[in-house]
């Protein structure tokens, strides 16, 4: 018997083992249910940190890792590489760029071959409004949905949607139209099956679908995942360090340092302080640092960008939690490094891993409204194609997303091609925050997060607070804490019902 996963782990299976059985599922709820299983206090502290690892949040429930089966027989199991994740030296995006076209084309062609009645998100930015026009050209007419909200407006990607849509006489171009209820953190849902912050930020997406749903569209195309097999986190600078290539180091720090208004040299100190380090002594270094509750936290832009694991998240943790997981992190430490991936390469991996959670939880909300989601940009093919070329060889500052340029020019508009803004929606966090900080405080009074052991709520409250007044403010590390924390109480509601 084999259990296969997709390279993008949209569709995760879960296993554990139980009297010389493998029980395995597809949600890992259900089969931490059959097992009897806990919750794994250790784990949701990694998750936190967003540590790498097939672990989850209940003992002895293991995720078949992405693009991996893991075949199981008499004599025991073992896992299988499927997918071809690592990047390829001599692949650039010259050479890439038909692969990706080729797969693009056959994600959206697999598609209109189940149904013409399709939909698509329509935002403006690069991603999604390349999918509608790739989309639209098989389909004949499709409706294509921008989100805006006069509470927290957008202008930059609005007037590039509307711009973009009159393109093509074939998108029925839809506004939908949101308001207060639709910023962050409204709506204080767990989700259904592992932690995840997705619920909390869903509500637009919610409504384009309940909006394409009413149109007669069965099947609705979103962006996620572009951003991630199409860019390079900051860490791919370290990679051009170790590489020796210090002057297009230096142009790279210059160019995101202007974006931030900011000095390169400091990014320019932290990307060479970073390759001189391997992953294992990063690691190691980090378990000594839980271990010494050292306070890690910087306001460092630079810092924050060139750390591979979050600095803020450190200081949230529990001094229980911290001394748990240090063990936990120098298991991880040993088995770092053994495939060789640059710092780029595998910080890519593990967003594209994160995404999973994140792709379940947009499922199961478009289930209710009975239509499905789709990411093209997570299809195997796609992801394949993307990874094959070296983070540090996806990005240049001078043209966004170079192999998806390279690989639709003439299939999509120059002019959304040639786009070099993107639309900035922190001002919606901040928002919504204030809006919800009544219901944001009331979950860090007594919370279950510090019931378990996981977090010191002192240091998240204290945290919340600055960002609730305009201070920069890590939304995406309390965002797991608020997470985590809905996530717990309802396991205990269930817990109470049993």
């Amino acid at each position: 018997m084999a259990l296969a996963v997709d390279a993008a782990g949209q569709f995760s299976v879960y296993f554990g083992r139980q009297t010389g059985r493998v029980i395995f599922g597809s949600h890992a709820g259900l089969v931490a249910k059959f097992l009897g299983a806990k919750v794994d206090s250790v784990a949701l502290a990694a998750d936190v940190l967003s540590l790498p690892g097939t672990r989850t949040a209940f003992l002895g429930v293991q995720r078949v890792d992405s693009g991996t089966a893991l075949e199981v027989d008499k004599k025991g199991s073992r896992s299988v590489q499927l997918a071809q994740l690592s990047s390829d030296s001599r692949a650039t995006i010259d050479t890439q760029a038909k692969r990706l076209q080729s797969s693009l084309l056959e994600a959206i062609d697999a598609r209109v071959g189940s149904t013409s009645l399709m939909s698509s998100d329509f935002s403006g930015g690069l991603d999604s409004t390349s999918l509608a026009f790739l989309a639209v050209a098989r389909v004949g007419r499709l409706a294509t949905l921008t989100f805006h909200t006069d509470e927290a407006p957008v202008p930059d990607d609005a007037d590039r949607a509307r711009q973009y849509a009159g393109l093509r006489p074939a998108f029925e171009h839809l506004w939908v139209e949101g308001t207060a209820q639709h910023l962050p953190y409204q709506k204080l849902t767990a989700a259904a099956d592992l932690p995840d912050w997705a619920p909390l930020t869903m509500a637009p997406l919610r409504l384009r679908l309940q909006v394409a749903a009413a149109g007669g569209s069965v099947l609705h195309l979103v962006g996620e995942g572009g951003d991630i097999v199409l860019s390079s986190p900051h860490t791919y600078l370290a990679d051009l360090a170790r590489r020796g290539e210090l002057g297009r180091l230096w142009r790279h720090c210059r160019a995101w340092a202007r974006l931030r208004g900011r000095s390169p040299i400091e990014l320019f100190r932290r990307a060479l302080l970073l390759a001189s380090t391997s992953q294992r002594a990063t690691l190691h270094a980090l378990a000594r640092s839980l271990v010494a509750s050292t306070d890690r936290s910087s306001n460092s832009w630079e810092d924050l960008a060139l750390t591979r694991w979050s600095s803020p998240s450190c200081d949230f943790l529990s001094r229980s939690a911290r001394t748990a997981l240090a063990e936990y992190v120098v298991v991880v430490a040993d088995r770092a490094d053994a495939e060789g991936r640059s710092w780029g390469d595998d910080m890519t991996l593990d967003q594209l891993r994160s995404m999973a959670g994140t792709l379940q939880a947009v499922r199961s909300a478009a289930k209710d409204i009975d239509i499905s989601v789709h990411a093209p940009f997570l299809d195997t093919a796609v992801v394949e194609a993307c990874l094959s070329v070296p983070a540090h060889r996806r990005y240049d500052p001078k043209t966004p997303k170079p192999l998806l340029r390279k690989a639709l020019w003439g299939l999509v508009p120059s002019e959304v091609l040639n786009r070099r803004t993107k639309g900035d929606y922190t001002r919606m966090a901040y928002l919504g925050a204030r809006r919800a900080a009544p219901r944001l405080r009331a979950l860090l009074d007594s919370p279950a997060s510090a019931d378990y052991g996981v977090i010191d709520p002192v240091a998240v409250r204290r945290a919340l607070e600055s960002g609730l007044q305009g201070n920069v403010a890590p939304w995406g590390e309390l965002n797991k804490i608020f997470a985590l924390e809905l996530w717990l109480r309802a396991q205990d509601s269930r817990d109470a019902d049993v």
